[in-house]
């Protein structure tokens, strides 16, 4: 198996864009950086009840009135 079925197989797409882009083509994410701080704080989140918390709000985040949260929610949320 070449390296880039390798890569392509373990999900790691980022890697493989810095391997051989088309020419041309910017694979660039703008929210890349961002994702990846989110993603590690997610990483050792070690409370059910803030993770419960993180399950409902995400999904609807978009929808969510923020001024209605009570208080420890508006402070877990600034944690994330």
């Amino acid at each position: 198996m070449g390296m880039l079925e390798s890569v392509l197989e373990s999900g790691k797409f980022g890697i493989t864009v810095e391997m051989a882009p088309p020419k041309g083509y910017d694979f660039s994410e703008q929210m890349e950086d961002t994702i990846t701080k989110a993603l590690a704080k997610l990483a050792v989140i070690d409370s059910r009840r803030w993770i419960g918390f993180l399950l409902r709000l995400l999904p609807e985040l978009d929808n969510t009135d923020l001024s209605k949260l009570t208080p420890v929610e508006k402070r877990m949320l600034q944690m994330f």
